[in-house]
This record gives C-alpha cells, structure tokens and sequence, in this order.
C-alpha cells in the first residue's frame, strides 16, 4: 500500500458525519414526497396490532401478517417488527416522518462504512468511498420504501459490527490502519482499555441485524476477512438466531428442499450477473426483474470472479473491497438456491454490497489520471437516484416504470391494473391485462382480474 499521504480536513469522523447526511438528503429529498406504496399500508395501516407490539410479542411465534409469505412460510425477524412497531406509534398517518427516517438510517449506514473503511484505508479512500455508496441508484428502492428499511438498518449494524470488532481487536477507536503499518495487524497489541466496550458493540450489533434481516447472515464471513478466527463469536451468533428461527416459527418456517436442481443453480448463477451488472450500471432500475440465463452468460458468471481476483492479486489494497462486493450477496444468492419460488432479484438485496464496488472505485481514484473518475460517478450516480426516485411517489408511477423496464413482469401488470381497478379506471385497467395477456397468453391471475374489470365496465354502463 502507498505511503499514507497527508488527510484532508472534511474527513474526520465529525465532518464526514455531516457531508455524508448533507449528501443524504440533496439527493433523496424527493422521496420524503412519497406515500405508502405496497407492504407500506399492510405494515402501517392494515394492521392494528403493529403500534402495540412488545419485545414478548416481537420474539414470539405470532409473526405479523407483513412477514408472511404467499408460499405459506413466514420470516421471523423480531427486530424489523419492533422496528416498524416503534415509527407506527411516532408517526403512523405521516409518511413524511417515515420517510425521514429511512433517509436518517441511509446516511447513518454510510457513516458507519466510513468508519469501517477508514480502519483499513486511508481517509480520503474512506470518504469517497461512503460518499459514493450514499449516491449509489440501486439504493433508492430500500431507502425510498419504506419496507425496504430493514435492509437499511441491517446493514447500517453490520457496518457497525465490522467496525467495532476491528478497533477493539487491533487499535483504539478512530485510528486507522492506513496511519500504522497499512494493514491489519496479526496480534491484537494495540488494544487498550477500549476492546471490551467495543467487542460488545460488536456482538449487540451483530444479533441485532441478524434478527432484523437474513441479509446480515453474511456477517460472519465479512468478520473472518477482517479478523480472521477471532470472528468465531460470529458464527455462534448466526447459529443462534437460525435456532431461534425455527423455534419460534417452528412449521411456519421455510422449508429446506432434500436437494438443489440444476435450474436453482442457474437461477443463482443469472442473479449474481444481475447484480454485477446493475452496481456496475445502475440503470434502469425497476421492482421486478425476469431473469434470464443463456449459454453465454456462463462467461460472464466465470468472468467476473476472476475480475475480482485478478484485482485483488493486482492491488492488494482491492482484496477487501472484492469481498465486501461478494459476500453480501450470498444470502440472497443462497435464497434463490433452497427457494426457488425467490429466485427474482430485488435492488435492496445488494444494499451492503454496494460498498464493496464504492470502495473498488474509491481505490482506483488513488491514481491521478483517474483524478475525475469519482466527480464524474457521484454527479452521474446523483441524476440517476434523483430520477428513480420518482417511480417510488405512488403505485401507479412505480408499476408503470416497471412495465417499461420489465415487460413482461406478471406482477407489475397484476399491480398497474389492480390499481387502476382500486381507483374505477376500469377502461385503463383492461387496457393493462390485455397487454399483460400478449406477453402472458393464458395467465389465470390476469384473466380472472380481467374479467372483474369488464364485469365492472358492464355495471357502470347500465
């Protein structure tokens, strides 16, 4: 690693804090303009249980009903349910202050991979680093929803997690690496008095995001890049919310099938190029995706790996940020192996991933004929999430940009004409199943939707 050169002043822990949230909110202001859109209404509105949920409740068996699958297995996550129970109490009937808070939690995260970074590169890379992972597009689906809060906040303790278990392991708070030996040491001699208070933050944070999404069960292996076997508490942590999981769900939890099919695998192997390709290029985005997978996208599946490792053999510095790209995404990878019915991508799931390609884009910067490559990214990346933002006003706007992105989405055509239905657009709404119904020939969903809407146009014309 280069010689740490001299850090500018707006990158200190304070300065960074606020640059990152005055960032937060110049490009997600739009949002705080949103209504409830989808779970929004079953998680705030539909459900009167929500405001006057308990810890005993939370991490009981009685999942509310947000947290049930239409496959008829549940996600037990009691900490995304005292979540929402608490913003349902401040500010239920307020979308403005839910969406306030999601953008609050958008730039706490960021922070907290400021600190991170910073533990393990300079400064000014952990700056650009954060700064680019708050401008990121694929984020404007779990910071402009608010049901994709949970993906925010798990991440956002993940990031805190990592954090505290590398400061307390190797050095005092707020020290970074990049200011000792330019890398992680082999023996935890720098210590202090701070390890203890900061290894419980770490575990805290750790059960926390375990049990707010099953994202965060990439925890423990991020933990063993950065402290090697010292990350074991990691795995007992892991094991454990699994184990309460299923004691607490108990039949209601997924079921794992006796093997994996070869069409799961493929379907795992063509979420992982989505992904890929969308931190790469970022647009358009959209909430559904039909996946696709050809022969000669197993060149890419190979391929980008071995970008990877290639830039991690290339420039040692690249190695972590490689992997904080990758293992992220193994949950949701993972998901689409033993559930194949979750085999569609979403943009929240690589919401923690995306500081692994920030961080491989900050560290390219370094050298000066990339000098503008950074400026170019976040004014580029900045547009991009302004814009995106607007699909997420209302239903209509967001099923509408999806039928434009994905034509063939059965549910976006399910969604845009359920809704025109909801508010007597009957004409437009047939308009939508007959166009789904091309795509869709003999889709039973939209046939019997269509045909409440006629049924509905012949009433209105007597």
């Amino acid at each position: 690693m280069p010689r740490s050169l001299p850090q500018p002043p707006w990158t200190t822990p304070r300065r960074a804090a606020a640059c990152l949230l005055l960032l937060t909110a110049l490009l997600y202001a739009g949002a705080l303009g949103g209504g409830y859109i989808l779970d929004d209404e079953m998680i705030y509105l539909d459900d009167p249980s929500m405001p006057r949920q308990t810890i005993g409740s939370a991490f009981s068996g009685a999942v509310p009903k947000f947290l049930w699958h239409p496959a008829g297995y549940c996600y037990y996550r009691p900490a995304t349910v005292l979540l929402h129970s608490w913003l349902a109490r401040g500010f239920a009937g307020q979308p403005f202050w839910l969406h306030l808070f999601s953008l609050a939690a958008h730039a706490g995260a960021a922070l907290a991979a400021f600190l991170l970074v910073s533990q393990f590169a300079e400064a000014r890379v952990a700056w650009l680093a954060a700064a680019l992972f708050v401008a990121h597009p694929l984020h404007v689906e779990a910071v402009a929803w608010m049901a994709g809060l949970p993906e925010v906040v798990a991440a956002g303790l993940m990031f805190v997690s990592l954090y505290a278990v590398v400061a307390a392991t190797f050095r005092s708070p707020f020290q970074s690496l990049a200011e000792t030996d330019g890398g992680l040491k082999t023996a935890a001699t720098d210590r202090g008095g701070s390890a203890p208070w900061l290894l419980a933050v770490a575990y805290l944070a750790a059960a926390a995001a375990m049990l707010t999404k099953e994202s965060a069960l990439a925890l423990p292996l991020m933990a063993v890049v950065f402290v090697g076997r010292r990350a074991w508490p990691f795995f007992g942590l892991a094991a454990g919310s699994l184990l309460l999981r299923r004691i607490a769900a108990g039949s209601a939890a997924a079921p794992l099938p006796g093997h994996v099919g070869w069409g799961a695998i493929k379907t795992a192997a063509a979420a992982l190029l989505h992904y890929v390709w969308k931190l790469v290029w970022p647009w358009p985005l959209a909430l559904d995706y039909n996946l696709s997978f050809s022969a000669a996208s197993w060149l890419g599946f190979f391929l980008a790996p071995a970008l990877l490792a290639w830039l991690g053999w290339r420039w040692p510095q690249m190695r972590r940020a490689a992997l904080l790209l990758v293992l992220p995404l193994l949950p949701a990878l993972a998901a689409t192996l033993v559930l194949p019915s979750q085999g569609k991508v979403q943009d929240r799931y690589a919401y923690a991933a995306v500081l692994g390609f920030a961080l491989l884009a900050a560290h390219l910067a370094r050298h000066r004929r990339l000098a503008w490559f950074i400026p170019a990214l976040l004014i580029a990346w900045g547009f991009l999430s302004i814009g995106a933002i607007r699909h997420w006003q209302d239903p209509e706007a967001l099923w509408t940009n999806t039928l434009r992105v994905t034509p063939n989405s059965r549910n976006a055509v399910l969604g845009l004409g359920d809704w025109y239905y909801s508010t007597a657009r009957f004409e437009e709404a047939d308009r939508v199943y007959r166009q789904g119904l091309a795509m869709l020939p003999g889709d039973r969903a939209i046939l019997a939707s269509q045909a409440a809407v006629r049924a509905a146009m012949a009433r209105r014309k007597k």
